[in-house]
């Protein structure tokens, strides 16, 4: 390790001009002699820069500890280009700590912010012990000669940081990340953004609910339960959720959640409410959401249409009533109604093939566009595709590749910020040239579809 003090460094640079983007050189401590080529030159790299200590002998030691100078690297840096510089420690200085589990007068081996950091970095490391995590977010620093001796803090220790905590800080850091998020899709959409419509675009978002194993612990089986069975007795604790995306690059705007539940559809109806009731933002009048065939009821179907539209897949057994001819475009209209409202919907019927099925499935989509030809039945059911892309399949991958297994109940609820991470750049690029040859194709094509006939 090399110790320089930060005013000698210089620009090798015969002009004397910094060093920019497209150098590709070191820098040189200044008033020595010049490097020469051919010279033996010790090449490294900034760790830290800190305050020094010198000890009586001579000894060039730093001051303070690697959990002051810890940062997740370009993960950081794409978090503080959506949440603001300073993020991680601007929430961290505001962080109450819980007295019962730790005072936090010596933040030497662990402090708040870099806490927070190691959450956040379980989750992409969910086979790491909690001191290999600690060490892999030290990185280099860790081999600073800090004038205290610095180690990894044991889990036990961790586990008292993370307790002492509490959800609050990765709440609000989540709440940061997804607000961006939105805000980013909010104006302009994500490049090759999946639309429909040809005079008013409507941005394409789904809505599906989810579930989610969570560590098969007491309190967990208490606070979350299971499903599968009548008895609580399934192998696993389960978390569900209703994660709300954009369809294009799989960007995450919102994510209520809560138990499992014995019932399924009751249980994301509340969620939905949830989403309603605390991400009203997200109903915007240029977006339409993809829902399935989790039926959530005319009232709920009539409150979101107030602002935003809906394109949604009907089970065989919820009742429509024909209002009208069939309309050129194959589509006819309808009125769809349960607990006392009546909501106007427009109908798309068709027939899809099933790879290995001898019987085709019918698929029944409605929606509260009547225009058919601005938005067209052929176009809607090509959109409605989707929605497999867009939400649960890509979040239950992403929460797979991610999740914490280590990660405590309440860290867990709020560590879905990474799912921002995952596979954006390659959907985004591809996003565009997928969806000119959909439309291109005159009948359904997708990832299990052969083929499809209109009714």
């Amino acid at each position: 390790m090399v110790a320089v003090p930060l005013e000698l460094l210089a620009s090798p640079l015969r002009s004397g001009r910094d060093l920019g983007g497209g150098d590709r050189s070191a820098l040189v401590i200044g008033g020595t002699e010049k490097v020469r080529t051919g010279g033996a030159v010790v090449f490294c790299k900034v760790v830290a820069v800190a305050e020094a200590q010198v000890k009586r002998d001579g000894q060039v030691r730093a001051k303070g500890s690697p959990v002051h100078h810890a940062t997740l690297g370009p993960l950081e840096e794409r978090l503080e280009s959506q949440a603001g510089p300073g993020a991680a420690g601007g929430i961290a200085g505001q962080a109450p700590l819980d007295a019962r589990f730790v005072k936090g007068q010596r933040e030497r081996l662990l402090a708040r912010a870099f806490m927070i950091r190691v959450i956040v970095l379980m989750t992409l490391m969910p086979g790491a012990r909690p001191g290999d995590v600690i060490a892999a977010l030290a990185g280099d620093l860790a081999l600073v000669p800090w004038a205290r001796p610095w180690r990894p803090a044991s889990a036990r220790a961790a586990g008292d940081w993370r307790n002492a905590l509490g959800p609050v800080p990765l709440e609000e850091l989540r709440d940061l990340v997804l607000g961006s998020s939105w805000r980013e899709h909010a104006g302009g959409g994500c490049p090759g953004a999946v639309t429909i419509g040809k005079t008013g675009p409507l941005k394409a978002g789904s809505l599906d609910g989810t579930l989610l194993r969570v560590p098969d612990t007491p309190a967990n089986r208490a606070f979350f339960g299971t499903v599968g069975t009548g008895d609580d007795s399934g192998p696993y604790p389960c978390l569900r959720a209703l994660p709300l995306t954009c369809c294009s690059c799989r960007a995450l705007f919102a994510m209520p959640h809560g138990p499992a539940g014995t019932d399924k559809a009751a249980a994301e109806q509340g969620l939905l409410d949830e989403a309603m009731e605390c991400f009203p933002i997200l109903l915007a009048p240029d977006w339409i959401w993809l829902m399935d065939r989790n039926y959530h009821g005319a009232a709920r179907i009539a409150r979101m249409i107030r602002s935003a539209h809906v394109l949604i897949r009907l089970k065989s057994d919820i009742p429509l009533k024909r209002t009208s001819q069939i309309l050129p475009d194959g589509s006819y209209r309808a009125e769809l109604s349960g607990d006392g409202v009546t909501v106007p919907v427009r109908v798309i019927e068709y027939w899809v093939t099933v790879e290995g099925q001898e019987v085709p499935e019918m698929f029944c989509l409605v929606t509260d566009l009547m225009d058919f030809e601005e938005y067209p039945a052929p176009e809607l059911a090509a959109l409605y595709m989707w929605r497999w892309d867009g939400s649960e399949t890509a979040v239950r991958h992403e929460a797979h590749c991610y999740i914490a297994r280590r990660a405590g109940r309440d860290e867990r609820r709020y560590l879905w910020i990474q799912c921002l991470t995952g596979a954006r750049k390659s959907k985004r690029e591809n996003s565009m040239v997928r969806r000119e040859a959909l439309y291109r194709i005159p009948c359904l094509t997708g990832r299990n579809l052969v083929g499809c006939s209109w009714v």
